[in-house]
């Protein structure tokens, strides 16, 4: 069992490229989940990334940004729940002066079942 506050795990975000920053302190059979942070940037990439075998859940805690989607957008701010499926291409864009973070979950599809 892990219980820990949310400020902690931010002070404990980790830089994983100059737009990301991340932690995963949750781990299970079939799912991680943590915190991820996306840095506002001039011009979003054009790279979308895809979890061929696995549905993401995201809670947007800060910040105000974007969904991109193949071919839609979908404006995010605090409070707004996001569920992308296994397969979907999606990139997260902060907009504004401070980032977007979000609580994620990602969830192994092909894992055994618990149910």
């Amino acid at each position: 069992m892990t219980v820990t506050r949310l400020s902690l795990l931010r002070e404990q975000l980790k830089p994983i490229s100059s737009e990301m920053s991340a932690i995963t302190p949750f781990r299970g059979e079939g799912y991680r989940a943590g915190l991820v942070a996306f840095r506002p940037l001039p011009a979003p990439d054009d790279e979308f990334i895809r979890h061929a075998a696995s549905d993401v859940i995201a809670h947007v805690l800060d910040g105000r940004g974007r969904l991109r989607l193949s071919h839609s957008e979908i404006d995010l701010e605090p409070g707004m729940l996001c569920h992308i499926p296994a397969g979907t291409a999606h990139d997260f864009v902060a907009e504004g002066h401070s980032p977007l973070l979000l609580f994620y979950a990602v969830i192994d599809l092909e894992a055994p079942k618990l149910l």
